[in-house]
Order: C-alpha cells, then sequence, then structure tokens
C-alpha cells in the first residue's frame, strides 16, 4: 500500500482548448503513516490520560492552566472551563502558597523536579490534600514552557495523621493533668491525714473524717475517669458528690443546667458536696428525719450553686471556724477562683459559691433535674 498527493493540471492549446491533463504525484506514504502512527498515539495517550486514578495538570510558567484531566477536575471539584480562567495559586490554600511559590521558583531556574503536599480549595470552601510531584518541561530549544504536576489525594492519609496527631497532644495533655491533679490530691491527703494526728480527742471520728473525704475524692476521680480525665458534667459531679448522704428517702434534691467544667474544678466541688453532706449529717438538715437539702445552681455572670438545708435543728454559729470549713473555702477559691459564702441561718446552712462562667461552657442551657 502506497499514498501519493496528486495534481491534476489542464493543459491548454495556443487557442486556448483543454488539449490534455497533466498528473503530477508525489509519494507521502511515508508522511501518512507517521501521522496515522501519531493519531493513535494522541488517541492512547488521551485514554490514560482520562482514565487514571491520578490527577495530572499542566500550566503554562506563569501558573494558568492549560491542560487537565478528568481526575484532576474531580479533586479540585471544578470544570475544565473553570480551570482556564485560573491559576495553581488560585486553587492553592493561603497557607501553602508561600512554600509552593518557593518551590515553583527553584524548578523553573533549573532545580530538580520536588514533591509537595499540600491543600487544593475547593468551590464549597471545603479542602483536599495533594501530594503532587511536579516537573519541567522544556521546548525544543530548552527554554522552560509547561509546568507539569501529578497529583495524588491524600486527603484520608492526612486525615488519619491529624488525628494521630490531636490524640498524641491529648494524651499528653492528659497525663500532664493527671500528674498535676495526683500531686494535688496527695497534698489534700496530707493536710487531711495531719488533722487527724493533732487532734487526739475524737480518733474513731477523725477517721471516719478522713475515709470520708477520700471517698468524696475518689467520686470525683471516677467521673473524671470516665470522661478521660478532660472534663465532666456538673449534673455527674453532683449527683457523685452527694449520693452518699442520699439515703432511701431522697432527701438531697439537685436542680440545675448541665454544664461542663474542667477536672480542677470536678475535685474542688466535689470535696466542697461533701465537706457540706457531711456537716449536714451530723449537725443539719440531714440529722433529722424530716430535714432535706436542695442543691441548684444558675448563670447570670457567673455560675451560682446554692446548698440550702431546711427542716432540721436548729444550727447555731459556731465559734471557731474549723478544719472543714476551712478546707471547703480554700479549695473552692483556689480552682475556682471565685467566693464562698457559708451562712449558720436558723433555718439550717446555706452556702452559696460564686465562679466565673468563663471558667465552665454550657453543655444544654436548659435547667434538668440531677440524675440522684
Amino acid at each position: 500500500m502506497r499514498y501519493f498527493d496528486v495534481l491534476f493540471q489542464p493543459i491548454f492549446t495556443p487557442g486556448g482548448e483543454v488539449s490534455g491533463i497533466l498528473n503530477q504525484s508525489n509519494e507521502v506514504t511515508t508522511r501518512v503513516l507517521a501521522e496515522a502512527a501519531l493519531r493513535q498515539s494522541e488517541a492512547r495517550f488521551g485514554n490514560i490520560f482520562n482514565q487514571t486514578t491520578v490527577g495530572i495538570a499542566q500550566t503554562d510558567m506563569d501558573g494558568f492552566f492549560v491542560l487537565a484531566n478528568e481526575r484532576y477536575c474531580e479533586i479540585l471539584g471544578r470544570t475544565r472551563e473553570d480551570l482556564g480562567r485560573l491559576r495553581v495559586q488560585d486553587v492553592t490554600h493561603p497557607d501553602d502558597v508561600p512554600r509552593n511559590v518557593q518551590m515553583f521558583r527553584a524548578l523553573a531556574e533549573g532545580g530538580p523536579p520536588f514533591v509537595i503536599e499540600k491543600r487544593y480549595v475547593r468551590p464549597d470552601r471545603t479542602t483536599r490534600w495533594v501530594r503532587n510531584n511536579v516537573s519541567l518541561v522544556h521546548d525544543s530549544q530548552g527554554h522552560p514552557e509547561f509546568i507539569t504536576a501529578i497529583s495524588v489525594d491524600i486527603t484520608a492519609e492526612m486525615g488519619a495523621q491529624l488525628e494521630l496527631a490531636r490524640q498524641a497532644e491529648r494524651q499528653s495533655l492528659l497525663v500532664h493533668e493527671l500528674n498535676h491533679r495526683v500531686k494535688n490530691t496527695l497534698t489534700t491527703v496530707q493536710a487531711l491525714a495531719a488533722r487527724i494526728v493533732r487532734d487526739r480527742s475524737d480518733p474513731e471520728g477523725g477517721y471516719q473524717t478522713f475515709v470520708g473525704r477520700l471517698m468524696a475524692l475518689a467520686h470525683a476521680h471516677d467521673v473524671l475517669t470516665h470522661e478521660q480525665w478532660i472534663e465532666a458534667d456538673l449534673l455527674d459531679v453532683v449527683a457523685g458528690a452527694v449520693s452518699p448522704f442520699q439515703g432511701e428517702q431522697a432527701r438531697i434534691a439537685a436542680r440545675g443546667p448541665s454544664l461542663i467544667v474542667s477536672p480542677g474544678q470536678v475535685l474542688a466541688l466535689s470535696m466542697a458536696l461533701h465537706e457540706l453532706g457531711t456537716n449536714a449529717t451530723k449537725y443539719g438538715a440531714l440529722s433529722s428525719a424530716d430535714g432535706r437539702v436542695s442543691v441548684t445552681w444558675a448563670t447570670d455572670d457567673d455560675l451560682v450553686m446554692t446548698w440550702e438545708e431546711a427542716g432540721g435543728p436548729p444550727v447555731p454559729r459556731p465559734t471557731r471556724r474549723g478544719f472543714g470549713s476551712r478546707l471547703l473555702e480554700r479549695a473552692l477559691t483556689n480552682e475556682l477562683g471565685g467566693s464562698v459564702n457559708l451562712a449558720f441561718e436558723p433555718s439550717g446552712v446555706k452556702c452559696v459559691i460564686r465562679t466565673p462562667l468563663r471558667r465552665l461552657f454550657s453543655l444544654d442551657p436548659r435547667e434538668a433535674t440531677c440524675p440522684i
């Protein structure tokens, strides 16, 4: 099989009549076969280009897109027409642009191809992480002409790495918080034990008080362990602290909004409520069959928690401040950064705890009954 370019020309007589036809043939078999092979090659490249699982794009030296395959368009969430009006900088996350530009300039100045992990911003403002293999294409004279990037979507991979990093950071914070709280707890236990050693008038009563306060700390630690030592719901804190004093008749009513409190606040509030419950059992409302206790909390600019006793025996004002009162005030003042107002009213003890609301945040502002 041979291919020819054929030119037919009329041959005229001196009188202007056509006397014949001149047939000029030039064989072009080589050219035709080369063009066919080129078309076949372009078709194969087109199939590979558009059906590959990686994104492929090409830009001019100013960063404007001149070519993009289907996968690249999917990654960016844009059509080829959209990309034709944009530069790489326009679709790259602003935080990643400086590093990308720096590496691009080094490549344009004769540097080697490079690999970069960066984020593309889609039209819906979501981001996709990609790993780009970037290289330079030269023209026939050896001048830089195009930039080619092969992009692999690594969003899922980066998401897993970021989650691992967050978990590691979280674990570090938990260990730090645990170390801090263990030291504080041991200091509290030391103070409680020292008090018992000094007070020899009632060894058995002192021992019971000591054990009770340790149990309050244990309850607080149980709540924090359940919440992985990050934070806890105030509803759970109150429920755990007053449950030893509740009895079968549900003599303690607690009500307030669901609020998240920090580990330090969990321990301070648990100790405070246990101290109030212990005193109420010994001397206050819970020492009487008809006595009741109300624990409520609400928020204005601060969190205000009120412990109020009623129905118990008359409560005389103490002549001196006991260790329990000092422990109560010290713990709440240091951990909550607020104030404690302890009043011995004829109807019963009333304790108002106030702490800045900025140290807490709301989980559910609706008031709820504490699950005790």
